[in-house]
C-alpha cells in the first residue's frame, strides 16, 4: 500500500531536517512550533512545503529524500508481495508523526531531532532507517 502524499511529505521533511547541520532560522522554527501546536500535521502540509520552497538548505534535501522514499516504498511493496521474503520492520506512519510533533515542538528542531534519534528508543526504527 502506498503512503498518502501527506505522510510522504512529512517523512521527507523530517529526513531533510535530520540532514541539516545548523539550526533553523527563527522564522521557520516558529512556523514548525505553530504546526506542532495545531496537532494536525496532515492539514498543515502546505505550511511545511512553504518552508521547503523558501529555505534552500532544506529544499534540496527534501526533494532528494522524497524521491528516495518513493523508490523505497515501491521496493518494499514489491518485496512484500513475494512470499519467500522475510518481513521487513519499518517505521509506521504513527512513528513518523510522533517524531515530527516532538521535533517541531522543540525550540531547536534540528538539535531535538538529532537527540531523539540518538537516545529515544521509541524512534529506534527511524534512526536505523535514516
Amino acid at each position: 500500500m502506498r503512503k498518502p502524499l501527506e505522510h510522504l511529505a512529512i517523512q521527507s521533511f523530517v529526513i531533510a531536517l535530520s540532514l541539516l547541520n545548523e539550526r533553523l532560522p527563527d522564522t521557520f522554527q516558529h512556523e514548525l512550533n505553530d504546526i506542532a501546536r495545531s496537532g494536525r500535521l496532515e492539514t498543515n502540509i502546505e505550511r511545511l512545503l512553504n518552508i521547503v520552497e523558501v529555505y534552500p538548505p532544506i529544499c534540496t534535501r527534501f526533494r532528494d529524500s522524497r524521491v528516495v522514499e518513493m523508490l523505497r516504498s515501491h521496493s518494499y511493496e514489491s518485496l512484500a508481495s513475494q512470499p519467500s521474503q522475510p518481513r521487513i520492520s519499518l517505521p509506521t506512519t504513527d512513528d513518523w508523526l510522533c517524531l515530527a510533533i516532538a521535533t517541531f515542538s522543540a525550540p531547536d528542531s534540528v538539535a531535538e531531532l538529532s537527540n531523539l534519534l540518538a537516545t529515544d528508543k521509541r524512534f529506534q526504527l527511524i534512526a536505523e532507517y535514516v
